[in-house]
């Protein structure tokens, strides 16, 4: 099928199953996979090559759908799904593989041969339509489309009975909604939310803590308005809400969650509102302050989820609400690291472990209200090693997961028997995932992918390309088994003086390792200086709003304790007769991190430590606890600079003649765009071939001149420089060629002007 006309779908995209009856389409006596198939009255009309004069055959899938095939009877390599109450249409590609859209392929309704649309990778508008990336039968990903409202429904009828959601009441007693409950709210919600208004793409906003009528009201306004910044379709939620449902091993009405992250995560929301509906589970919701201490523990106890989700953070606590209860001894840790790898093997164990769970671990586990839990999770970034091992040796394996937004909050997921330290599992079935060569960014594809990003087509096509790729801006690696490595994100990335990029979580989560419970959190600074420093938390005890102290955690004090110092509070280890071992003890952590370092680049050579903890209250923290370390910078912005007191900022990205890394090419297109053949035109770019270089690319006499900058110890240098100048920074080597040639071809006087979105070449 490689001609245009074999690639031509011709269909109608609402198809009822009388129609199919009364007169458009006459039934055949051949079938295809045992439906009746029916042929078209209507013939393809000319203009499209062999095409035109040939009938369409269709047939039937389920009640009211229907597969429709190419003109060639019997020949699924092309086809097209047009659920009968959907007025969207949909097409896939020819080919094996990935089914992505194809620009060339032509839409037409059958009954009149008018061309109806071509369907992209993605939208803007709320009304906009895109191909599913539907994939060949019976494979993963061939799913039949289904709408949120058709999925709650499905629940409904099927388990009419069975617990959707529980709220606490103010006498502290649940009240419960069952899915039939759940549905008939939904669609009350729904009708009152068109009488208000409403209409179809429109835009509803919730501004609440979680609670089960902000879910109800949520569902509602999905029976009628989809339109949000990350516009993600009917079938990008259900798909994914069912595929992941079937990857947790979940079984219908068996399964109980608590929600209490914000719902504005749209991983916290696909796994607390929409998988929750695929199976059939029951979700908790606690007081309106989840994260307070004691309500969230209590919640956890009366709920006793068998599947529970959660942030870094939150394990974290749930660590040292555990130690409180109950100490873990090292003979105990032992065993239990060893017999919850044999059982994750599927293997036996021995009395040794038996006796430990029962003395220790189910006992750690029932105070944190985790002891039916058979599947844990942690969601938005990895789990520190010590808070992994901890949970794997009170046999309460945390396995990882990896996703965002765009891809409806889920790609890769890790289970029991399919795990790695430190990645974030395998992706769905009927996802791909890749990187991108060079710079390690993820991509993935699938149709959890978004529609776009609303009335925003400038950032939708830097995120989707053409075939339908969503490119994530997170880095990473893949091992030979598949499972994924997530090891920061472009945005995170710091840019030093040299031109490195370098990733700060690898280095932050090896330096936390090192220093074994002593810090809570460590953020490494140094974008545009010749060293990398990061900035110290002491790890201490929080308030019942989860608020720092001054009070020193346990595991903090035992390591103090090791090193000969008594102190209890972080005011005291920083400012105490024993402060020097605290400082000799980091200083050693970092050389042996340092000594692990792919690249002398991701050195640390200086270390702060910070007053107090970081927080949501001071905006260092974001509503998951994620470090926003733009606010972090702004606020330690005072501390930052002592540690780097006597270095000059080299802020060279911010200069217009810096273009970062482009080629030799781009520099002819951007001297055309500027004209081209101005003496002294002249921009600096990063080497895409170098480490720790630079080139500065200028014209003289209608050519263009490459000349290199080389970084090291800390300073510039280029060979044409006349009497070996060095310089402390690009601006300074800038303007000393603004004064005079110096070794290069020409003085330096007009700047290259980096491309705005309005003058891109």
């Amino acid at each position: 099928m490689d001609n245009e006309a074999d690639r031509t779908l011709i269909f109608t995209g609402r198809i009822g199953h009388a129609d199919f009856i009364n007169g458009s389409f006459q039934l055949q006596d051949e079938t295809v996979n045992g439906k009746p198939v029916y042929l078209s009255d209507h013939e393809i009309p000319d203009g499209y090559d062999d095409a035109s004069g040939c009938k369409l055959y269709l047939y039937f899938h389920e009640e009211n759908d229907a597969w429709v095939v190419s003109h060639v009877l019997n020949s699924l390599d092309v086809i097209a799904f047009a659920p009968s109450r959907i007025t969207s249409i949909w097409h896939v590609a020819t080919g094996k593989g990935p089914f992505v859209p194809d620009p060339t392929v032509k839409l037409i309704a059958a009954s009149t041969g008018k061309v109806l649309t071509r369907l992209g990778a993605w939208t803007v508008e709320p009304s906009g339509e895109v191909a599913l990336k539907i994939e060949h039968p019976p494979e993963p990903g061939s799913e039949r489309p289904m709408t949120i409202v058709e999925l709650l429904r499905l629940a409904a009828d099927r388990f009419s009975d069975q617990h959707a959601l529980a709220s606490i009441k103010p006498d502290g007693t649940w009240a419960f909604r069952t899915y039939r409950e759940l549905f008939d709210e939904c669609v009350y919600v729904a009708r009152a939310l068109v009488k208000l208004g409403l209409r179809k793409h429109h835009t509803v906003l919730i501004y609440g803590t979680n609670a089960a009528e902000w879910t109800i009201t949520a569902i509602g306004a999905c029976a009628c308005a989809r339109a949000r910044g990350v516009m993600l379709s009917h079938d990008n939620i259900t798909w994914t809400a069912r595929t992941l449902a079937q990857a947790l091993g979940a079984e219908p009405a068996q399964d109980r969650l608590v929600s209490y992250l914000p719902l504005a995560n749209m991983a916290a929301q696909m796994m607390h509102v929409w998988m929750p509906i695929a199976a059939v589970a029951t979700v908790y919701f606690g007081k309106p302050d989840p994260f307070e201490k004691l309500d969230f523990m209590s919640t956890l106890r009366a709920a006793n989820p068998t599947l529970f989700v959660g942030i870094p953070w939150v394990w974290r606590r749930l660590y040292e609400h555990g130690n409180e209860t109950k100490r873990l001894s090292a003979w105990a840790a032992r065993k239990g690291m060893k017999g919850s790898i044999r059982l994750q093997r599927g293997e036996g164990v021995n009395w040794k472990f038996k006796y430990a769970n029962k003395n220790t671990f189910s006992k750690i586990k029932k105070a944190i209200g985790l002891d039916e839990c058979r599947l844990a999770m942690c969601i938005d970034s990895n789990l520190s090693p010590a808070m992994a091992e901890y949970f794997l040796a009170i046999n309460l394996p945390v396995f990882e997961s990896y996703g965002c937004a765009e891809c409806a909050g889920v790609h890769t997921i890790s289970i029991p028997g399919q795990s790695r330290p430190a990645s974030a599992g395998k992706q769905l079935p009927g996802t791909q995932v890749r990187m991108t060569h060079g710079s390690h960014e993820i991509l993935m594809y699938g149709r959890h992918v978004m529609m776009g990003y609303l009335f925003d087509p400038d950032a939708t096509s830097d995120a989707i390309d053409e075939r339908g790729w969503l490119h994530t801006g997170d880095i990473g690696q893949a091992d030979r088994s598949g499972f994924l490595y997530v090891t920061g994100r472009q945005p995170d990335l710091l840019l030093t003086a040299g031109g490195a990029y370098v990733p700060p979580v690898p280095i932050e989560t090896a330096l936390k390792a090192e220093l074994r419970g002593l810090v809570s959190n460590a953020v490494l600074v140094g974008a545009k200086r010749k060293s990398l420093g990061v900035l110290l938390t002491l790890n201490t005890l929080t308030d019942d709003h989860y608020t720092p102290t001054d009070e020193l955690a346990p595991d903090a004090v035992s390591v103090l304790r090791e090193m000969g110092c008594t102190a209890t509070t972080a005011s005291a280890c920083l400012n105490g007769p024993h402060t020097d071992r605290v400082m000799q003890f980091v200083h050693t952590a970092l050389e042996n991190v340092n000594a692990k370092v792919v690249s002398e680049d991701q050195r640390v050579t200086r270390f702060e430590f910070l007053p107090r903890g970081l927080s949501q209250d001071t905006r260092e923290l974001g509503p998951t606890f994620k470090l926003r370390r733009h606010f972090i910078a702004i606020r330690h912005a005072n501390v930052i600079d002592r540690m780097y007191e006597g270095e000059e900022l080299d802020d060279y990205e911010q200069q217009p003649w810096y273009h970062g890394p482009i080629t030799r090419a781009d520099t002819i297109n951007l001297l055309k765009r500027d004209g081209g053949g101005y003496d002294g035109w002249f921009l600096i770019r990063l080497s895409t071939k170098e480490k720790n270089t630079f080139v500065i690319t200028l014209c003289f006499k209608g050519k263009l001149y490459h000349n290199q900058i080389k970084y090291a110890d800390g300073v510039y240098s280029t060979h044409k420089d006349q009497g070996n100048h060095q310089y402390n920074t690009l601006q300074e080597l800038v303007n000393h060629h603004r004064e005079g040639k110096n070794g290069f071809q020409t003085v330096l006087t007009r700047p290259c002007a980096r491309p705005t979105a309005s003058t891109s070449v």
